[in-house]
């Protein structure tokens, strides 16, 4: 077969192939391979997929700022009302400081009230333990005739100044140890020269005990006789009350109804 460049040029070649389209077209499925030929047909539909998607999305965006503009004007709304709730809550915070003022003053006047009925239970408590006093040496110490010298709740007794005189009299009377003595809730004695030296509690601790022991101590060593200390309350619990028993101190139970 002989070159083409030997029966044509490439320039009559060009202007053959503008004169037949149809060899044109038969040239171009010859050397292009089919990919290529449909590649102007896809490229065409990617580009029509394309706008469409960018069409879609373009609505979307558009939905989004009005659902953004929405929210910015709810969230205005919400600013505004926290706006207003702060106000609210600094007026509430200004009452409540008052209120606590009020509180305050209510509750420094429940403490006034609640010390003063507490100073009334303890007046009514020690004016029962000086009425029973003289029936508790007798039913509970085994006392004979007792004299109660001094009690909280009752002005000193006659006998308790003529013992004092006594004691001065003798050269006997520790005024420092009588004045301990005397801070005790009540001293009795009997017509045998015994004494009891009592300590009174509503609750009796451990406290009361060692009070009873030290201030009955005293009180015998001056007045030269066998001294019980004992201890007389409303409630004592059971280890204390033991424990007291084994020291020699006895507890006497006085109820704190009036």
């Amino acid at each position: 077969m002989a070159d083409i460049s030997d029966t044509i040029t490439v320039e009559e070649l060009i202007r053959i192939l503008d004169r037949r389209p149809d060899l044109l077209e038969a040239l171009r499925q010859r050397i292009l391979t089919r990919e290529l030929l449909e590649l102007p047909e896809k490229f065409a539909a990617f580009a029509t997929e394309t706008r469409e998607r960018f069409d879609r999305m373009d609505e979307r965006f558009d939905r989004m700022e009005g659902r953004a503009d929405r929210t910015d004007e709810r969230f205005d709304r919400m600013e505004g009302r926290a706006d207003r709730t702060d106000g609210r809550l600094d007026r509430v915070d200004g009452r409540l400081d008052r209120v606590e003022g009020k509180l305050g003053r209510v509750e420094g006047r429940l403490d006034r009230v609640e010390g003063r009925l507490g100073n009334l239970e303890g007046w009514r408590y020690e004016a029962k333990l000086a009425r029973m006093l003289a029936f508790f040496c007798v039913a509970n110490l085994d006392m004979t005739e007792p004299v109660v010298l001094m009690s909280e709740g009752m002005d000193s007794a006659p006998e308790l100044n003529s013992l004092v005189q006594t004691l001065r009299n003798e050269g006997r009377l520790n005024a420092q140890d009588f004045a301990e003595i005397v801070e005790c809730d009540a001293i009795a004695r009997d017509n045998e020269n015994r004494y009891a030296l009592f300590e009174a509690s509503m609750t009796v601790d451990e406290s009361d005990v060692e009070r009873a022991i030290r201030r009955s101590k005293l009180l015998a060593e001056i007045v030269d006789a066998p001294t019980t200390p004992v201890v007389i309350g409303a409630a004592i619990s059971d280890d204390i009350r033991e424990s007291a028993a084994a020291r020699g101190v006895p507890f006497i139970h006085m109820s704190s109804r009036v």
